[in-house]
């Protein structure tokens, strides 16, 4: 942990980089709170292919 604040890294959560990455600002990632990303089809669809 003393490495990551020492070098400034930030890590962010994959549904929060798939949204910033889609322009939403980093400060309303925090509105999202880990509930993902993608209608109800797209969390069918990864739910059926990786669980």
């Amino acid at each position: 942990m003393r490495t990551v604040v020492k070098n400034g890294v930030l890590a962010v959560h994959r549904d929060h980089l798939g949204l910033w990455n889609n322009a939403a600002t980093l400060l309303s990632l925090g509105d999202v709170n880990g509930s993902g990303q993608g209608d109800r089809r797209h969390r069918e669809r990864r739910r059926n292919t990786y669980e």
